[in-house]
């Protein structure tokens, strides 16, 4: 668990940090391990992690926007602690943080469980944005995986996933401020 920690520590700075423009970010995950869910503070996300049979085939995560609670596959994480995919677990935070899949219907209106919708157009948060590359993407979706050269693609995106844009980053930093991050789901 040491060893996961420490990966994804790694992962999670080098998708959210960066120089954006006239700006520079620097992310840091604080993550640590607890034996019993009640050892979780109020405003901690609890990373639980669950067997494949809790997912859709193929599916690495789940997370609720603006919610506190985050789920993974364990397939996608091997006991030497490292993951299959450097993306997934920022990816599900992402999703915490308001963030939507690149690919999806960019004029559909985004709700938060704590019944706030989306004040500006999702489009905003993708603009920008490589959607084979994008850490909130699927890249098997741009890739034929049925072939050596896309297999070969897709491990290359898993281990190097694009990092965030400023436009992900401002959106998080907007569904902060309006106060739609960080309820309770546990």
């Amino acid at each position: 668990m040491e060893k996961y920690i420490q990966n994804e520590k790694e992962n999670f700075k080098n998708i959210f940090s960066g120089s954006f423009l006239n700006f520079k970010v620097t992310a840091t995950l604080n993550m640590h391990e607890v034996k019993n869910e009640k050892e979780v503070k109020k405003n901690e996300h609890l990373v639980e992690i669950l067997t494949p049979e809790a997912f859709g085939e193929g599916k690495g995560g789940d997370a609720e926007f603006g919610g506190l609670k985050v789920f993974l596959n364990s397939d996608y994480i091997n006991e030497d602690g490292s993951v299959t995919s450097k993306a997934t677990l920022s990816h599900e935070l992402g999703h915490t943080g308001g963030l939507v899949h690149p690919f999806e219907d960019i004029n559909k209106e985004g709700q938060f469980k704590n019944g706030n919708a989306f004040s500006y157009p999702i489009s905003s948060q993708i603009k920008g944005i490589d959607k084979l590359n994008n850490f909130m993407s699927y890249p098997q979706r741009y890739l034929n995986i049925n072939t050596n050269e896309g297999m070969k693609k897709l491990y290359s995106i898993y281990e190097n996933p694009g990092k965030a844009t400023a436009s992900q980053l401002l959106t998080i930093m907007k569904n902060y401020l309006r106060n739609n991050l960080n309820y309770g789901n546990k």
